[in-house]
């Protein structure tokens, strides 16, 4: 039988003290005992002292691996090969309303779903604060998650999860986003997303200045991506659908003022290869089956 309080928790750390703390704090009230640290090189000395003071294992790497450094540096293999695993980046903090038997709720949910890789918490979003200048951006790229609901009691979605607090399968995990999303009160606050950019404290410069760019990030690239990735959303779920129709409205005239024709020749050129590569895919499959 597991003991869920003992299940092995990543914590993958760079230049973030104060919420590193704040997860832990939690964690440790919530009776984990198992927190594993992994640093990602970090440069901040506040930091780095209080690594060095905890009671609990510290991994301090030589480089900065990014958010997959778990699987990346190849260090911990004996461990997420053999049990079940959490893995958390340090500004994913339960709600307060959320029950402490957190690792175990997703373990009883991803014993149900054996084609999914793991199960972690839904993401907080209606209390964001208007100084996120992204707010909106955010709630409707989070909104997406609320759409595929798989149960009502308990409330869980089929849902991407990246490396925002989930518990994993034994194993490499060959489709990492395939995941389940609890819904509340089995919800989280993504810290990153309540800093007053305007107002940044010296811990926030560094950070910033120095961060590996994904979804649940918050610099200009990442939201990029966002705004990249939910415009395909919403284009996916159109019927009769229209590229013309939809660049048409997407594309203002204003916004061509900077394109250059260079610019538009490559658009051209990489829609007419993708159609033409489309064209030869459908025409090889329809071969196979007659053969």
């Amino acid at each position: 039988m597991i003991n869920f309080r003992s299940v092995p928790i990543f914590i993958v750390s760079y230049n973030r003290l104060i919420c590193l703390q704040l997860l832990i704090a939690k964690l440790e009230k919530d009776g984990y005992t198992n927190l594993i640290i992994v640093d990602n090189a970090s440069t901040n000395k506040s930091l780095l002292d209080y690594l060095h003071s905890l009671p609990y294992k510290v991994h301090f790497l030589e480089k900065n691996y990014g958010h997959l450094v778990l699987w990346e540096s190849r260090l911990f293999e004996d461990i997420i090969n053999s049990t079940y695993y959490v893995l958390t980046d340090p500004d994913v903090i339960p709600i307060d309303e959320c029950p402490s038997d957190y690792v175990e709720h997703f373990y009883d949910i991803l014993k149900l779903y054996p084609e999914k890789t793991k199960v972690g918490f839904s993401l907080k979003i209606d209390d964001l604060p208007e100084h996120n200048p992204n707010k909106y951006d955010l709630i409707r790229w989070e909104s997406f998650f609320y759409e595929n609901k798989l149960s009502q009691k308990p409330l869980y979605y089929d849902a991407d999860v990246d490396t925002t607090f989930a518990l994993y399968r034994p194993g490499y995990p060959k489709h990492f986003y395939n995941a389940i999303r609890t819904g509340f009160p089995y919800t989280a606050r993504h810290l990153g997303w309540y800093t007053d950019t305007e107002n940044l404290s010296d811990e926030d410069e560094l950070y910033f200045k120095s961060a590996n760019s994904s979804f649940s990030s918050y610099d200009d690239s990442a939201i990029s991506q966002i705004r990249n990735s939910t415009i395909k959303k919403i284009a996916e779920k159109q019927e009769n659908f229209s590229l013309y129709k939809l660049i048409k409205r997407v594309i203002k005239l204003e916004r061509l003022t900077n394109t250059t024709f260079g610019e538009i020749f490559r658009i051209t050129f990489f829609l007419l290869s993708k159609k033409i590569r489309q064209h030869y895919k459908c025409v090889r499959r329809k071969s196979i089956i007659q053969e």
